[in-house]
């Protein structure tokens, strides 16, 4: 299924078998498709461009293993396999450059899950077109690499322990970074390196899913194995403020309310500290919560089918950057 958010709506797309991993241009029809599950669509090894307004495939690519990542924007595509990421011109569909990545590489190692790899494109081509990809496979550097110049850029010492996750902002300019172990976010400034921002998602390891920025890159909000969302303040504030955490506690299912809509269920407050500030209303409109267990209604949010409610907790958070002693 696909859906558009602004304004909200469902392009239902189907297949005989199951989709793996499936990329949008944007808001454009165009999306990639690569094949998995028991009764896969079509071979894991295939890529698949496809238009869904035609219902009808662009192109497709063979490759030797099992697709691990797609990655898009408006002028180039890239695909990650096993041992190997291929840069392709995207309006063209030739294949630019072939980087090797049993060394360098960006697939996922203990702790992650099975055939995910870890490498970032950035959204804004007018900017940079910079790849994000781990820079080795026993360390927590991260590689840069020019895909218009086709060109190593930059090595960035994000972590002590190898990169698991990685995520550009829309306008290219801020790159957020976890590794395996995942307790700690970074973060930096592109294409300078710089880092910004350190956050503590918990004290304990995780498995990080997910990492995404608000359009105006003032927070960042970060999913997780244990069933959280974290979301973090990018704005610098003073030293203690009022922060609102906003945490969605999966439990492995989701229950139905009085209406017949799911209802998302709060999970115990885990009391620790976080380097966060502001207040998630001002990224959601219309969202708004009182301290302690009220709830909070999101239907100006999400349409009543998709969200009941969910809990939102207030509390305060010390905001400022993690000391350096803290190992990750």
């Amino acid at each position: 299924r696909i859906y558009n958010c602004e304004p909200f709506g469902r392009n239902i797309f189907s297949t005989d078998g199951g989709i793996g991993t499936v990329r949008m241009l944007f808001c454009t029809s165009l999306i990639c498709l690569v094949g998995a599950g028991e009764t896969p669509a079509f071979s894991p090894r295939r890529l698949k461009l496809w238009n869904t307004k035609t219902a009808s495939s662009i192109c497709e690519l063979n490759f030797p293993t099992n697709i691990l990542n797609v990655e898009l924007n408006h002028k180039r595509l890239v695909v990650a396999l096993e041992d190997k990421l291929h840069i392709y011109d995207l309006e063209k569909m030739t294949n630019l450059q072939t980087l090797e990545t049993h060394a360098t590489g960006p697939k996922q190692r203990t702790g992650a899950p099975s055939g995910v790899s870890v490498c970032a494109l950035s959204p804004n081509h007018q900017r940079n077109c910079y790849l994000a990809l781990p820079a080795n496979n026993h360390t927590g550097d991260v590689l840069l690499y020019d895909t218009l110049n086709l060109t190593e850029f930059k090595i960035i010492h994000a972590h002590k322990t190898p990169v698991a996750a990685l995520a550009f902002s829309m306008d290219g300019s801020l790159l957020s970074t976890a590794s395996e172990t995942g307790t700690i976010i970074r973060v930096f400034a592109v294409p300078s390196g710089e880092r910004l921002h350190a956050f503590r998602r918990g004290s304990y390891g995780a498995r990080i899913f997910s990492m995404a920025f608000d359009e105006r890159n003032t927070m960042m909000a970060v999913s997780s194995s244990t069933g959280t969302i974290h979301v973090f303040n990018l704005v610098p504030s003073g030293d203690e403020i009022e922060s609102d955490k906003l945490s969605m506690e999966g439990r492995n299912s989701v229950t139905s309310g009085s209406s017949g809509a799911p209802v998302v269920h709060q999970g115990s407050s885990s009391g620790e500290k976080a380097s966060s500030a502001g207040s998630v209303s001002s990224w959601i409109p219309g969202l708004t919560g009182k301290s302690g267990s009220a709830r909070s209604s999101l239907y100006n949010l999400l349409p009543t089918s998709t969200l009941d409610t969910i809990a939102f907790e207030r509390r305060k958070l010390v905001a400022g950057m993690l000391p350096e002693s803290i190992s990750d």
